[in-house]
């Protein structure tokens, strides 16, 4: 949790993992996020109008399959 990696299909994006594992499957999991925060720290300067966010669920290093549910998503300023 917490890695941080370059988007190798876009430049100015970077992908940070907020959880990882099957320790908590079958439960319902709340995250609450610093978009701008996180911004300031990967690029140091001052974000842009946010245009979107990208969710991702993903088995890419492991070569197994993974599930995922979303709800609720809200951006606050």
């Amino acid at each position: 949790m917490g890695e941080r990696f370059d988007n190798p299909c876009e430049a100015k994006a970077k992908m940070i993992v907020i959880q990882s594992g099957a320790q908590d499957a079958d439960k319902w999991l709340s995250y609450k996020v610093n978009h701008y925060q996180d911004y300031m720290q990967e690029f140091g300067e001052e974000p842009p109008k946010i245009i979107y966010v990208g969710i991702q669920t993903n088995a890419d290093r492991n070569h197994g399959k993974v599930e995922a549910w979303y709800s609720d998503i809200c951006l606050n300023k």
